[in-house]
């Protein structure tokens, strides 16, 4: 899909302006959402899983000091969220890779009763990305 282009006036200075324009892309991608209690949020095996997650996009937002509810109790939460580009990624395949990841931090975090999860969940879900950027100046 071609760039949506948008032109604006800017000031700079007492009788100055000069005219800049921006790309604005668009693309299918899928948001990922991780909800990760704090208490095993520096457990090796998840920090290991976020390492993997940045390797497959570095950017990613992270949402700490959050409260979630488990069994009708408060639970100190983290979620990380992270985006794939649609054209990048099959969001099956990811979501199978997702599977055994997460399996495997749950195997690792039941060796120990204080770590020990009952269930890990994310989200996945379709979403539209646009990244303006690109900035020219034109006068």
């Amino acid at each position: 899909m071609e760039p949506t282009i948008t032109t604006h006036v800017v000031k700079a200075g007492p009788g100055q302006e000069h005219r800049v324009r921006i790309a604005h892309e668009e693309q299918a991608a899928v948001q990922y959402e991780f909800f990760i209690p704090e208490a095993i949020w520096e457990h090796p095996s998840v920090h290991a899983f976020r390492q993997w997650l940045a390797s497959l996009e570095p950017g990613a937002t992270i949402f700490a000091g959050m409260v979630g509810m488990w069994d009708g109790r408060p639970e100190p939460t983290r979620i990380y969220r992270t985006i794939l580009r649609s054209g990048l990624f099959d969001p099956a395949k990811t979501r199978a890779t997702l599977y055994n990841e997460i399996g495997r931090i749950m195997a690792e975090l039941s060796n120990s009763a204080h770590d020990a999860q009952e269930s890990f969940m994310f989200t996945e879900v379709d979403i539209r990305v646009i990244m303006s950027g690109g900035i020219t100046k034109i006068s």
